[in-house]
């Protein structure tokens, strides 16, 4: 999450709201492309360049005496970002409308690069459920449980996905069934006992079950014990759950089809 980002399009929405075009193409790419939703009939599908924003913009206040999009919240997924808005204008006619909307915006070096217009906004919501997959897939699927410790320690591992009061829950280790960890430095912590007793120790994704905000990674873990050199292999499974695109819980599960039931995601 980039809450420079955040900053810069609410800048945007004050530029436009003042009618400032100048200061709004300060924000956004030469490249800049508008996708529509239909709730404007008398509009465009796509708008593409500045040219073709400035030309929004003309058609979009024409009708209107009174015209404001004001962003109520802002639901971050790094490089994707929708705003909830809301819409207030009074026509020429003195007739006034008020809609809730909202705009998805695809972020790129700092400026926005696209704007997918939709005029439900769980609708919009609901198009960024994908990435909580794909952003946990690409953690997980790169996931070295010692190199990213050593990493976490350091200060230089990558911990976006994390919400900064991420809670973990551990249920698969025998001496630390039932304990809870908070925060990063509780995660880390977790970690570190977690891989203690084992020489060598590698969890693989399986797969990825769920949608939106609650998701469970299957996983096949192999293990060497450091004193007894034993090896073993078996089943562990996590239990995600997201707000905003950030991890604010997972818990481990030794049965993945308990964590599945946990989650509600029995028979995904």
């Amino acid at each position: 999450m980039s809450q420079k980002d955040v900053e810069r399009l609410r800048k945007l929405y004050e530029a436009a709201n003042r009618g400032d075009v100048d200061a709004y193409f300060d924000g956004v790419s030469p490249e800049i492309e508008f996708h529509l939703s239909g709730v404007f009939p008398d509009l465009e599908p796509v708008y593409r360049g500045h040219a073709g924003v400035r030309r929004f913009f003309e058609q979009f206040t024409e009708p209107w005496e009174v015209l404001s999009v004001a962003p109520d919240r802002f639901v971050d997924r790094g490089s994707r970002i929708v705003a909830l808005v809301h819409f207030h204008a009074r026509g020429r006619d003195g007739i006034e409308v008020q809609l809730p909307l909202a705009h998805l915006w695809t972020m790129e070096d700092g400026q926005a690069v696209r704007m997918d217009a939709h005029a439900d906004q769980d609708e919009a919501l609901r198009a960024m459920s994908t990435e909580n997959i794909e952003n946990l897939r690409a953690f997980l699927e790169t996931w070295d449980i010692r190199a990213s410790l050593e990493a976490w320690n350091r200060g230089d591992d990558d911990v976006s996905l994390f919400d900064a009061g991420v809670t973990y829950e551990d249920t698969t280790l025998p001496d630390h069934i039932g304990e809870t960890y908070r925060g990063l430095e509780g995660v880390a912590r977790a970690t570190e006992r977690w891989i203690e007793p084992y020489a060598a120790l590698t969890i693989a994704l399986e797969r990825i079950v769920g949608a939106g905000d609650r998701l469970v990674s299957i996983h096949r873990v192999r293990a060497k014990a450091r004193h007894t050199g034993i090896e073993f292999e078996g089943p562990v499974a996590y239990l995600w759950t997201f707000r905003d695109g950030k991890v604010v819980h997972f818990r481990s599960y030794r049965d993945p089809e308990e964590a599945q039931e946990a989650g509600g995601l029995r028979g995904s």
